[in-house]
């Protein structure tokens, strides 16, 4: 019973880390050392997450750009604060290295992070 309940369970979250996407690849399927994040505030109070790993950017719109996380709908997954977005990453094998900060995030500033792969 428990070996089902575990199985259960890691397929579960396997799903749940392979369904999220940047420019229709998987974040699992990024092998890159360095990326760099962007987490943009809205005038909602959601934030956004645009991940930088060296691929060819199509749009400079926030919201139609290529290097948006996007969720299994399509649509650009929403965090609660920039930590949110930073913990996510971090399920993706991704550590902290650098941050530099534009504006405030109260004022639709943005936050970039440099990550590396544990």
């Amino acid at each position: 019973m428990k070996t089902l309940l575990c199985t259960i369970t890691f397929l579960l979250c396997s799903h749940l880390l392979c369904s999220q996407t940047i420019d229709g690849k998987s974040l699992s399927e990024i092998d890159v050392t360095y990326i760099a994040i962007k987490v943009y505030c809205d005038r909602y109070r959601t934030f956004t997450l645009r991940v930088d790993y060296g691929q060819r950017v199509e749009s400079l719109h926030r919201r139609d750009n290529n290097q948006v996380v996007r969720g299994e709908n399509g649509a650009p997954l929403l965090f609660n604060s920039p930590m949110d977005a930073l913990n996510f990453m971090y399920d993706f094998g991704y550590v902290y290295h650098d941050s530099q900060g534009t504006g405030t995030l109260s004022l639709l500033g943005e936050q970039n992070y440099i990550l590396v792969k544990k």
